[in-house]
Order: structure tokens, then C-alpha cells, then sequence
């Protein structure tokens, strides 16, 4: 799971730059708001850090550090090939979150996780 940029040719090969993240809820969710922003737990009970609590999950990316991994020409997306993927979330890919399957440390699952 992660934030990612648009997949990108570099000599014939497919590459995708995934920040990974933690998608978090319940306790689990509230304790790690607490411990990276530094809020009271009665502050983040009602979102006043944390607003992604208030729909009952929390997004933990505390360094965000991209990663180049290889993807497999087959890989499976969100929109169809690879050209139309990126088109359709070239103005979004730093504000959308997407579930990435990894197989021998190759990309082979690409998709959109909806967020509320």
C-alpha cells in the first residue's frame, strides 16, 4: 500500500516509485496518530490532528521515501494499460492512495484504494 508516481519506461523496462504506507484503524490507528503527531489522545479522538480518524482509519507515513520498483509488462491496473493509467492520475498520484502486489519484488498489481 502506498503513494506512487506515474510508472515510467527506462530502457524497454517498467518502473513504479512507491512510497509504502500503513493504513491503519481502530486502537491501532488512534495510538499511532498519538505517537507521530504528538496530540492528545482527546485531540485526536475528534480529529483535530488525525482528520482521516473521523472515518475510522489513519494513514501512517511518517518519511515518505520513494522506492523504484520494476513492473511487469502484464501488470494488472486501476484503468487498463499502463499509458492510460497514467493519464487518468497525472494530476492525482500525490493525493491517492493505491494497493500495490508485488511478486519477486516486481509490480504486478496496480489499484486505486477508496478512501471515504
Amino acid at each position: 500500500m502506498g503513494y506512487i508516481k506515474p510508472i515510467t519506461n527506462n530502457n524497454g523496462k517498467l518502473y513504479l516509485n512507491i512510497d509504502k504506507v500503513d493504513l491503519l484503524n481502530g486502537e491501532e490507528a488512534i495510538n499511532r496518530a498519538i505517537q507521530e503527531t504528538g496530540c492528545a489522545k482527546e485531540k485526536i479522538n475528534y480529529g483535530g490532528c488525525a482528520t482521516s480518524l473521523n472515518n475510522g482509519f489513519y494513514i501512517s507515513n511518517p518519511v515518505k521515501t520513494y522506492v523504484d520498483y520494476e513492473v511487469l509488462n502484464n501488470v494488472i491496473t486501476t484503468k487498463g494499460s499502463v499509458t492510460d493509467f497514467n493519464s487518468y492520475y497525472k494530476d492525482n498520484f500525490n493525493n491517492t492512495l493505491f494497493s500495490i502486489t508485488l511478486e519477486n519484488n516486481k509490480v504486478v498489481s496496480v489499484k486505486e484504494v477508496y478512501l471515504p
